[in-house]
């Protein structure tokens, strides 16, 4: 039969592994629910500049960008042939990732869009 120190002991170890992973995945989740939104606000932008006939659709993305509040330093639009690019890179504060060195997270969303057949036509780009 086990002695109370044993079990103390052990709680002692759990615990801290248990906050390590929890840390872990409330950090994810953080991450998950950033690139979502980030990736949500870019495919609503790029689908209301291509079903309106704005003139200048690269200033009108960016202007849309910071209307949401959504970081537009490291923002690269370019509309050519008919075809709307969109590369930007997110950052957002790590919560428990600090404990790690971690500061910040990011999030790299690259689109390729287009109207084809009356429907905006929106593909992830990946990039070598």
């Amino acid at each position: 039969m086990p002695n109370k120190t044993t079990n103390g002991k052990i709680f002692i170890i759990i615990i801290p592994i248990f906050m390590i992973i929890a840390a872990f995945i409330y950090d994810n989740i953080i991450k998950i629910a950033a690139e979502k939104k980030y990736y949500n606000d870019s495919v609503a932008i790029i689908k209301d500049v291509l079903t309106n006939s704005y003139p200048n659709k690269e200033d009108i993305v960016k202007e849309r960008f910071e209307e949401k509040n959504l970081e537009i330093e490291q923002l690269n639009v370019k509309y050519e042939n008919n075809i709307l690019y969109t590369y930007n890179v997110h950052s957002y504060h790590a919560f428990f990732g600090r404990i790690f060195g971690i500061k910040k997270y990011r999030t790299e969303i690259n689109l390729k869009a287009y109207v084809k057949d009356n429907e905006v036509i929106i593909e992830e780009v990946k990039e070598d």
